[in-house]
């Protein structure tokens, strides 16, 4: 028995229509976006740093009812990094609730894309998404033996003072970044300087004052990897020193 050609063709459109319909539908597991990693600090992965190095200390703190991660410094004009327990990763989405405890002239974010088998944060390369809730600024930069400037701007959409602000980072397979403050997008660039599979973490700086608290909570990575990478000991410097933050006399507003 044979079918006419016309219907053939019918048929290949079907089947085209019908793969279509179950990819867009979520029904399909290839490309569907799926949570790789979520802390709350109830019961922390045991993988997150804990430490204190004379100036500055970082750790889970076991709070009764609201837990979470701090990081704290006591010195004028210094960073700190702490990495997040997962990846590799090379397409994803990072976020995370920030607050600043103490401080004034501060700035806090999420370091991504982070080149592994580094032995100390200023030999390593990343990008750097930070807000100053002091002025309500935001700035994305990437930092490759040195600071390079991407964007900046200010918005009112950043929450000032202590009150808390949901930081999100979105990186494609195609370069792109997205950066969002409560729900809104504050820029999107495409960049290739760092690709493949590298890193996240938490960070923050002082500015212009002696000393910084902040907690983060609430992080979250989303991804479409079908396979959750396991983080391993040693794929990055511990928590601690970062490189240098940016001298406030360059921190002018970019123009877009």
């Amino acid at each position: 028995m044979t079918f006419p050609r016309h219907c053939a063709r019918l048929a290949a459109v079907a089947l085209v229509v019908a793969l279509v319909a179950i990819l867009t539908s979520g029904c399909f597991p290839f490309g569907t976006e799926v949570t790789l990693f979520y802390e709350t600090f109830t019961n922390p992965d045991p993988s997150w740093d804990d430490g204190w190095d004379g100036t500055a200390s970082w750790g889970v703190v076991d709070g009764i009812w609201d837990p979470y991660y701090q990081m704290s410094v006591s010195n004028d004009h210094r960073s700190v990094v702490a990495p997040i327990p997962v990846g590799p990763l090379d397409s994803y989405t990072v976020s995370a609730d920030v607050a600043r405890i103490a401080g004034s002239n501060i700035a806090y974010g999420i370091a991504f894309a982070i080149q592994g088998e580094t032995s100390a944060w200023q030999s390593a390369q990343f990008y750097l998404f930070v807000v100053n809730p002091g002025n309500q600024t935001w700035e994305l930069r990437e930092w490759d033996e040195g600071w390079t400037h991407l964007k900046n701007g200010g918005s009112i959409y950043i929450n000032p003072g202590g009150a808390s602000n949901n930081l999100k980072v979105s990186r494609s397979l195609a370069g792109g970044i997205k950066i969002y403050a409560n729900g809104k997008q504050l820029t999107s660039i495409t960049d290739f300087s760092f690709t493949g599979n590298r890193y996240l973490a938490l960070y923050i700086e002082t500015v212009s004052t002696t000393s910084a608290t902040v907690k983060f909570d609430n992080v979250l990575v989303t991804g479409t990897n079908l396979k959750v990478a396991k983080f391993s000991a040693g794929a990055l410097p511990p928590a601690g020193a970062g490189p240098a933050p940016v001298p406030e006399s360059e921190l002018e507003i970019l123009p877009e």
